[in-house]
């Protein structure tokens, strides 16, 4: 698991002669060694004939587990067709996706999907669980109703060139003229960059990511009355 010590590593010996002895380069002396991180590990294997053999491996981890909400639409009318659309990296596949839906002190517990469709208004959050029993919990989301004329649809906001080398280009339609301050994250979360309303130019913005380390970002954006998240690849040579 991604920054724990569990990991494990056990040497198979075939065809030796009498009692083997095993060395690892952590000084363990037995065939297995567990709660292990991630690095590079060797064993010096000794039959009863004095033969010796040394082996090397690295021990990896997966990446961090996280869960980023791409896009929220809120509900234009009752019984509703709001929308969440989540994206799930890092950690071991398959996925396990255990949505709720809270209502006052009550929840409900919803499909086992990534994306949900067909929602009314509430509040919703998404748990993550990996292959390996590590888990992620998503923010809390939360839906309301909203004007059907302020919905928009997440392919007309647009970034490109994606995947970039510095320049990103975030166009979105000029007739939301409703735009509000937009924030750029990495992957754990972390908030890096903070875009203010007047940095807006007719619905378009120009960013710089020059200045950051290669990898996946998150650029979260309000329209109008919809939160959208956009991933963004940043490539560095």
């Amino acid at each position: 698991m991604f920054q724990f010590c569990d990991g494990s590593l056990t040497a198979n010996v075939l065809n030796s002669s009498g009692q083997v002895f095993y060395t690892w380069n952590n000084g363990r002396q037995t065939r297995s060694i567990t709660g292990l991180t991630a690095g590079n590990y060797s064993v010096t294997v000794i039959d009863g004939q004095g033969c010796t053999r040394v082996e090397s491996i690295q021990l990896t981890q997966p990446e961090l587990l996280t869960v980023q909400i791409d896009s929220l639409i809120n509900p234009k009318q009752e019984p509703g067709n709001g929308a969440i659309y989540a994206t799930v990296s890092g950690g071991i596949p398959p996925y396990s996706y255990q949505w709720l839906k809270f209502q006052g002190n009550t929840s409900e517990i919803l499909q086992n999907v990534e994306d949900l469709t067909n929602l009314s208004v509430g509040n919703y959050r998404l748990t993550i669980i990996d292959d390996n029993g590590c888990s992620v919990v998503s923010e809390e989301i939360v839906l309301q109703l909203v004007d059907a004329e302020n919905v928009i649809n997440e392919r007309d906001v647009v970034l490109r060139p994606n995947p970039t080398s510095g320049t990103l280009s975030l166009e979105i339609p000029t007739t939301l003229v409703r735009i509000y301050d937009a924030a750029l994250y990495d992957i754990t979360g972390r908030l890096v960059k903070t875009i203010a309303t007047h940095q807006f130019n007719n619905g378009g913005l120009q960013m710089d990511l020059s200045d950051y380390d290669g990898g996946v970002y998150f650029l979260k954006i309000q329209v109008a009355d919809q939160i959208l998240t956009k991933r963004v690849v940043l490539i560095k040579e």
